[in-house]
């Protein structure tokens, strides 16, 4: 399949994906990121912390594809939610995104299902690319 874009990527999505999970222990940024994600067309839930999102995949009624984690916000429960995350599904990818400098976030780095870093503020279009590159979209 050839690269979609606008409004063919998004009609993509709505009808591939899995649920995106949003993992922030901010409640307007969580709250942010989803109604984002949902306007385009995305399935969306929430975490608030490390157990949450684990909690989520033992949810069967969805599928978690990507996770967009807040690394900073959970502070140190982050590397052993990156690992604990591939251990329950190591196709699932994963998002970083922090109010931090790049530099400053190196804990996960080198682990496979890192598939990119998101710098806060995330404006909707750098979120969209990055979700999309994500998913393979």
């Amino acid at each position: 399949m050839g690269k979609l874009e606008g409004a063919d990527a998004v009609r993509y999505l709505r009808e591939h994906s899995d649920t995106i999970l949003v993992v922030d222990s901010a409640p307007i940024s969580r709250s942010n990121l989803r109604r984002n994600l949902e306007y385009y067309g995305f399935t969306v839930a929430e975490a608030a912390d490390a157990a949450q999102a684990l909690a989520s995949f033992g949810d069967r009624k969805m599928r978690i594809g990507l996770v967009l984690l807040d690394v900073t916000t959970i502070g140190g429960e982050a590397k052993a939610l990156v690992a604990q995350t591939l251990k329950a599904d190591p196709s699932t990818r994963i998002l970083l995104c922090t109010d931090k400098a790049p530099s400053a976030v190196r804990m996960t780095e080198q682990k496979s299902g890192i598939v990119g870093m998101l710098r806060k503020p995330v404006s909707t279009e750098r979120l969209l690319r990055a979700v999309s590159k994500a998913l393979g979209i």
